[in-house]
């Protein structure tokens, strides 16, 4: 299974995604979405029931001769996805 989000939605929340059953979705997430969203997408689906193990990777300037990418579990994203960039937005 494979689920894309953009973030912020029109309403420029986060309320209307169904946490848990994304959580316990056996696939990939992929969020388009600022530094400072992704850490807070992180800690959202591990407190849904997400396994903070999981893998996970942030990737900002994708595709472009300055692409980064960070790979760690999903808890230690959580804690360092403000620190990865330059506060645009990445996948």
């Amino acid at each position: 299974q494979l689920a894309i989000f953009n973030y912020p939605d029109a309403a420029g929340s986060l309320a209307r995604v169904d946490w848990t059953s994304l959580a316990q979705m056996d696939g990939t997430i992929v969020w388009y979405t600022g530094p400072g969203q992704a850490t807070q997408i992180a800690q959202t689906l591990i407190d849904h029931g997400r396994d903070p193990d999981d893998r996970a990777a942030l990737v900002s300037h994708g595709t472009l001769p300055n692409q980064r990418t960070t790979t760690a579990s999903l808890v230690e994203l959580a804690g360092m996805a403000d620190e990865t960039g330059d506060g645009r937005t990445g996948v």
